[in-house]
């Protein structure tokens, strides 16, 4: 087979390979990203009760998915670097600073007077 037709052979396909990739990694982020915002919900959750914070699961989510905000801009920063550092040193640093950002916004909740906080409902 000579190299021509093996390349006009490629050009036949009828699957653009690209676009369905990127469509699969899109989709891919978009499920990780939604598990995420369920799972550090459960975690505001957890905290707001152990506060005594009164928090809807939904206000949670909410909570959660602006607490890991920062952390999604810092890794799209750091793409830019010459050199990043390991999974195993951004990945608990990530989830340090989104659990911190949930903590601050669950105890800026429970100074909230719940007379306050009940009228908002």
């Amino acid at each position: 087979m000579s190299r021509f037709s093996r390349f006009s052979a490629l050009g036949r396909r009828s699957i653009p390979v690209p676009p369905v990739g990127y469509v699969g990694a899109a989709a891919a982020s978009l499920v990780f990203r939604i598990l995420q915002s369920l799972l550090y919900g459960a975690i505001a959750m957890a905290l707001a009760k152990g506060q005594g914070v009164i928090l809807e699961y939904a206000a949670a989510i909410r909570l959660a998915t602006v607490a890991v905000t920062p952390v999604i801009i810092a890794r799209t920063l750091i793409w830019f670097a010459p050199s990043e550092p390991a999974w195993y040193v951004r990945w608990p640093i990530a989830i340090a600073i989104t659990v911190a950002y949930i903590v601050f916004g669950v105890r800026v909740l429970a100074a909230v007077p719940k007379d306050v906080a009940a009228s908002r409902v």
